[in-house]
Formats: structure tokens, C-alpha cells, sequence
């Protein structure tokens, strides 16, 4: 058996991202699934996450993936070397309606929200890509400008109903808001102008950060030590 630790590297954590992708595309939530590429960032602690969270593990499981390390009893059955309890089947039999729900709300969201617009699959703050008025009041496709300047472009989340931001924290961790990881229906995710501006998730995200002060974008992030994959105006 193994453990996984954030930003630890090689081929157990290949093994890790596979058998959450294979999951997360059975559980026909392929937007969440990751690179394999063998780094343990938080997009891949984040996934992991709601992964173990569709295969039923309790709470204190979901906190301890959340807070970086994936145990050798939870990669085993991750990994499918060890068999769920009755207990973890049932709860995941619970959970599978709040998991339609976020997938839902993701594959149909609000066709004419004011002040959000489609950037690359995803909905976005409409200013994020120049068509609003952002709040440096300037109008300017960030989002392109950062891929003409060499980030890859691939986003995980941009804006989301209140609904769905409330969705992704019960399935991640079991309830409508978790202090200091998912904000739920307050989340800078379901804003598009002031105060908060909205929020995006970024792959690739030490370069997209990099690039944002060079470009003089209002994207920034101030939360590096717990979710440096979170752009926002506020940086929160």
C-alpha cells in the first residue's frame, strides 16, 4: 500500500491520478479529472477529494485528503486493491443525489445570467475576457491575453449558481459550507461584479499567476499556502 502527499512527485501518485480519473469519468464528472503527470498539486488533492467523497468515505477522510494526505488505507481503495465497507456503500448511495445535482448545474447552467459569459466550456465574469468593464475600469480580455502571453488555457472552475458552489462543498465535504476550503452560496465562484468580482480555478496556476503581473491583470491570488489554483480580484 501507499501514501500520497501534497506536492510529493513519482509514479504512486501516476497510480493515484489514473484511478481518480477512472472514477470521476464513471461517475460522469470528467471536467474534475486531472493531468497525470505525477505531481500531487492541489488540483489533484482536490479531485482525489471528491472522489472519496463518491465512493462513500466519511467525513474525517475527506478532511485529512483536504489538509494533503491521501492514507495507505484510503489509496488501497482508491485503488481498488481493498474493498469498501457496507457502511462507505451506503453513504455513497446518499450522496449520489447532490453529485446529479452539481452535475447537472455544471452541464446546464443558467443560460442568461447577467454578467457572465462562456470562455472555453466554462462561464466566466464577463469582464474576465473583456466584455464588461472589470474593476480596474478597464476593458480587457484577460483570460486571452494570459494565453497569448503562455499559459495553456485550461480552466477547472469559473463562475457557478449558488446553488452549485453550495453542491461542490457537500460533496466534497459533507456540508453546505467547510470554514477554510469551500465558501458554498458565498462563494467568490457565484459573483460577477462588485464587491468580490468573481473567481476563477486555473491549471497551470504558478504560471498564470506569474503572467497576470507581467500583463498587469487585477487576477491575483493570496491564498498560495491553501488554494494557489484560486484567481480572483479580491484574491480570496
Amino acid at each position: 500500500m501507499s501514501t500520497v502527499k501534497l506536492n510529493q512527485t513519482g509514479a504512486v501518485v501516476e497510480q493515484l491520478q489514473k484511478h481518480v480519473d477512472s472514477t470521476l469519468n464513471k461517475a460522469e464528472l470528467d471536467w474534475l479529472r486531472v493531468k497525470v503527470d505525477g505531481v500531487a498539486g492541489p488540483l489533484t488533492f482536490k479531485a482525489t477529494r471528491i472522489t472519496a467523497s463518491w465512493q462513500g468515505f466519511p467525513t474525517e477522510n475527506l478532511k485529512e485528503i483536504g489538509d494533503g494526505l491521501v492514507s495507505e488505507p484510503v489509496f488501497a481503495v482508491l485503488a481498488q486493491d481493498a474493498p469498501r465497507s457496507e457502511e462507505m456503500r451506503k453513504r455513497s448511495e446518499d450522496r449520489r443525489k447532490n453529485f446529479a445535482k452539481m452535475r447537472d448545474e455544471h452541464n446546464h447552467p443558467p443560460e442568461d445570467t447577467d454578467g457572465v459569459s462562456d470562455w472555453r466550456g466554462f462561464k466566466v465574469a464577463s469582464w474576465m475576457v473583456g466584455e464588461r468593464v472589470g474593476p480596474d475600469g478597464k476593458t480587457v480580455d484577460w483570460l486571452q491575453k494570459s494565453v497569448d502571453s503562455g499559459w495553456d488555457g485550461d480552466l477547472n472552475s469559473g463562475w457557478r449558481s449558488p446553488a452549485h458552489s453550495e453542491s461542490v462543498c457537500l460533496n466534497m465535504c459533507g456540508a453546505p459550507t467547510c470554514p477554510g476550503r469551500c465558501a458554498g452560496q458565498t462563494s467568490n465562484h457565484s459573483q460577477v461584479g462588485p464587491p468580490n468580482w468573481g473567481a476563477i480555478d486555473v491549471q497551470d496556476f504558478a504560471r498564470f499567476g506569474a503572467i497576470q503581473a507581467k500583463i498587469g491583470s487585477p487576477l491575483k491570488n493570496l491564498l498560495a499556502a491553501t488554494d494557489p489554483v484560486h484567481f480572483s480580484f479580491t484574491g480570496r
